[in-house]
């Protein structure tokens, strides 16, 4: 009988930690709720499968959210047009319309852009003054898979990959660039936000 009650206590456990875990779990607010410096990622929304190794599987969403918008407002984790993927499992969030951040398209055959000679899709800076001494990344141009995640076997594919890492030595500060992630038919894939004619020039 004991044997029984073991079993049952343990199939309890199981199922309560799926309904505890399992779903959409509460946001969790990190940086003291602080302004957002331009483009930076706002949000992050983790999305996997998990695996409870007794025959069950559920689908998990997590959502980080790294600081406010402008005017104290909560950032649109739930708006598609505020949306960048870093992978399939990944996305990400900025304050403003994505359509607004310039494209970097085809890497190899684009006119260079003045204020992005590197074509820098996304930046991490760490210790930033602008954001308290805090880490953030910033979105400085979107990528193909930026917009349609590489989602083929096997792996993680990401939107982005690391160029290269700079240390400021008089402010203190650390930055690591990425550059866009591309396969040959990847690299001419027009601009997605073409047709809405609102990207930003400033």
């Amino acid at each position: 009988m004991w044997v029984s009650l073991l079993v049952g206590s343990f199939l309890v456990f199981c199922t309560s930690r799926t309904q505890a875990v399992c779903g959409t779990t509460p946001p969790v607010w990190r940086n003291n709720n602080i302004t957002c410096p331009e483009r930076a990622v706002c949000a992050d929304v983790f999305k996997t499968s998990r695996d409870w190794y007794n025959g069950t599987r559920c689908e998990e969403q997590r959502t980080l959210h790294n600081c406010l918008c402008p005017g104290g407002t909560v950032c649109p984790y739930t708006n598609s047009a505020h949306r960048v993927y870093a992978s399939a499992q990944h996305l990400q969030y900025i304050c403003r319309p994505v359509c607004q951040v310039p494209y970097c398209g085809n890497l190899q055959l684009r006119t260079t852009d003045r204020r992005n000679p590197l074509n820098v899709a996304q930046t991490v800076e760490q210790n930033a003054p602008e954001f308290g001494s805090r880490s953030y990344y910033r979105i400085d141009c979107r990528c193909p898979r930026h917009h349609v995640p590489y989602v083929q076997p096997p792996g993680v594919h990401r939107a982005v990959h690391v160029h290269s890492h700079i240390y400021d030595y008089q402010h203190h500060k650390y930055t690591t660039r990425f550059v866009c992630t591309t396969r040959a038919n990847e690299n001419s894939m027009p601009d997605p936000c073409a047709a809405n004619h609102n990207i930003d020039e400033q």
